[in-house]
């Protein structure tokens, strides 16, 4: 579908009640007396490509200038300076947790979850969960479900 040429008096038409009436009103109006076919969208993006805003009319303006006023800013927390301060340790944190853990892969149980938790490049390294499967499968439940999205129905149905 094509959007309307804008003609120079639908744009002034549009400039002129885009501060004080929203997007679908902008829309009708210049519908109705150019027999346009311009809907909310159209209207926004001719507004845009102009650089006009609404945060530019005086009642956005009004209006930020009231919600300012009626929220508290946040203060910044006092610093003790007798306090030393602490160098933060990098934080890696992991999605599932899980016991036991760090176990070898011949330590490995039959029915127990093969989810790699060490994060090593050696294969030697590696380190396994251990937690208790669940039945017919490797891993653990938290683990499944870091591992296997849920399907969509719309998949299932069109897979069958």
């Amino acid at each position: 579908m094509v959007a309307p040429n804008w003609t120079d008096e639908m744009t002034k038409l549009a400039v002129e009640l885009w501060p004080t009436h929203n997007a679908d009103d902008v829309a009708d109006a210049v519908n109705i007396r150019f027999k346009t076919s311009i809907n909310r969208n159209g209207v926004i993006g001719k507004m845009n490509r102009l650089g006009i805003s609404k945060a530019t009319t005086a009642r956005a303006n009004a209006e930020q200038r009231q919600a300012k006023a009626a929220k508290p800013s946040p203060r910044p927390p006092r610093s003790n300076s007798s306090t030393p301060a602490i160098n933060p340790v990098p934080f890696v944190p992991r999605a599932v947790e899980t016991w036991p853990r760090n176990v070898a892969l011949p330590d490995l149980g039959e029915d127990t979850c093969r989810y790699e938790v060490s994060g090593q490049q050696n294969s030697a390294l590696y380190r396994f969960c251990n937690a208790p499967a669940r039945a017919g499968a490797s891993y653990c439940p938290g683990h499944a479900r870091l591992c296997f999205l849920p399907s969509d129905k719309r998949k299932r149905k069109a897979a069958a």
